[in-house]
């Protein structure tokens, strides 16, 4: 379940199995943007391994993505 937080962000509670792959593609419509979730979290994994909470960052408007900086 995701709620509203500060600054446009979410937060949402997550289970195992769970990819940031498929939290991507459903909060913002692209699979690609796991990194903007990993990275709001500082995670370097895609899988989920146990219940956790998430901040998901605020969607950008399509074709306004950006990779990451590496």
């Amino acid at each position: 379940s995701t709620t509203r937080r500060a600054e446009g962000s979410e937060m949402a509670t997550l289970y195992s199995g769970t990819t940031l792959y498929a939290i991507a593609a459903a909060e913002y419509g692209d699979a690609t943007q796991w990194w903007r979730i990993a990275r709001a979290n500082g995670l370097t994994e895609t899988d989920i391994q146990a219940p956790t909470s998430l901040i998901i960052p605020p969607g950008t408007p399509p074709g306004s993505a950006q990779l990451p900086d590496e």
